[in-house]
């Protein structure tokens, strides 16, 4: 008999936004740098420390997720209100975080300029087969574990729903097949009672299911002339070499995840928390399994990674969350979470399948006062040490904090005005 469901989701749910907020303000740094800074990050730090002046333009809030869990959520959002997985309502919540013009992207948290042109493509009524084809990152997989949650026992509806959610911002069969490979494993692990010695049996059951998921993507999905379309079995190959090292040390194995994936890329992959699929999430996979029981040591080790820590230490967040249950996660993550009570009141919905519209707040209201916060608090550090966007970041007057008039209808978000002058609803006291 499994684990309670409830506990399984929340741990998902939860394991995915601390695993993404504790790597937020890490994000493309050097392992060797985050060591000097902090020695080891085994809870939010303030990227300051390491940025110095002439970075703290990418300064995050320690506590806040990024557009990783953003997309998240909309996908959450989806599930519960449309019954199931619904393409067109996805890709509608992902154009309308995009939505504004007081921010860069929206209403988006670190998005990439990947992510920005697959989203601007939906937003242009483009159809999913002219969505990113050459995208081979982990933007899919980040997002996807939700689904695993949903359909954690019908597998043709979790590859189906798993294909769909990922070509609405890239084609390219790496890319799908992590996503899917992300799914699986959730819905795997959601019905594990707990770690056992098997469990890296499951390696090879996600690699068998993205092989499947690669066939159908070509089958039904591209087109007979995409030059994509004679190599799709790449990161299947990729997590089945990951079960021939396994139980090989630490050190070892992520180089081998390295060397693996850079035979497959045209650029160096010479760690294995690059954002390219064959290498982050498979990264990822390993150190969620690898630790079974242990959350902690799990997302701490991805996060001290650094490279794409925040992608890796949620997919890996959510692994573990679903494999654990909620209450493996440490009490001092989820208490400096930014958001916290509508990431779980997400959860919530989607173990019992409802819209709890009392307590639930629309998804852009809540995303605008959470980046709004971010930015003025980034604009204010700037301020105080006199430092300034370089020439490539520079934003345009759309993207200070000045009104515009494209912005969206005051009076609709009166309520979260309110709420914004209050802030201890979407931030922990610690950091007002």
């Amino acid at each position: 008999m499994g684990k309670d469901r409830q506990a399984a989701i929340l741990g998902a749910v939860l394991g995915h936004a601390v695993g993404n907020a504790l790597g937020a303000t890490l994000t493309g740094a050097k392992k060797g740098s985050v060591k000097n800074a902090y020695k080891k990050v085994t809870d939010y730090v303030d990227p300051e420390k390491y940025l110095g002046k002439e970075k703290i333009y990418k300064w995050r809030k320690p506590g806040l997720y990024t557009v990783d869990v953003q997309q998240s959520l909309a996908l959450i959002d989806t599930i519960v209100i449309s019954k199931g997985f619904n393409p067109e309502v996805f890709a509608e919540k992902l154009v309308l975080l995009s939505k504004g013009a007081e921010f860069r992207f929206g209403v988006y948290r670190g998005a990439d300029r990947r992510f920005e042109t697959a989203v601007t493509n939906l937003k242009q009524k483009m159809k999913a087969s002219e969505a990113l084809t050459e995208c081979d990152g982990n933007t899919a997989a980040v997002r996807s574990y939700p689904l695993g949650l949903y359909y954690p026992h019908d597998e043709n509806k979790l590859m189906k729903a798993s294909i769909e959610a990922s070509i609405l911002t890239s084609r390219n069969p790496v890319s799908v097949s992590a996503a899917a490979a992300v799914a699986f494993l959730t819905s795997r692990f959601m019905d594990m009672d707990e770690p056992h010695a098997d469990i890296k049996e499951s390696i090879l059951a996600a690699a068998d299911f993205c092989v499947r998921c690669e066939s159908e993507l070509k089958k039904e999905y591209l087109n007979s002339h995409d030059e994509k379309i004679d190599n799709i079995h790449i990161f299947s190959d990729c997590l089945k070499s990951l079960y021939t090292v396994f139980d090989q040390d630490f050190e070892e194995v992520t180089a081998h995840i390295s060397e693996k994936a850079g035979s497959y890329s045209d650029s160096p992959v010479t760690r294995p928390t690059m954002s390219f699929a064959p290498a982050s999430v498979i990264f990822s996979i390993y150190l969620a399994i690898k630790n079974g029981a242990d959350f902690e040591n799990a997302v701490t080790t991805a996060v001290n990674e650094g490279g794409d820590a925040d992608g890796t230490a949620a997919i890996t967040g959510a692994l573990s969350g679903a494999l654990n249950g909620i209450d493996a996660i440490p009490e001092r993550w989820p208490a400096g979470l930014a958001n916290r009570k509508q990431i779980k009141a997400r959860a919530e919905a989607l173990a019992s399948g409802k819209w709890l519209k009392d307590r639930l707040d629309d998804l852009y209201e809540m995303e605008y006062g959470l980046t709004r916060r971010e930015h003025e608090e980034r604009l204010a550090r700037m301020k105080k040490l006199g430092a300034i966007f370089p020439s490539a970041a520079t934003p345009d007057k759309k993207q200070t904090s000045k009104k515009t008039p494209d912005k969206f209808d005051r009076k609709k978000f009166k309520k979260e005005r309110e709420r914004f002058e209050k802030m201890g609803f979407f931030t922990p006291p610690e950091y007002d």
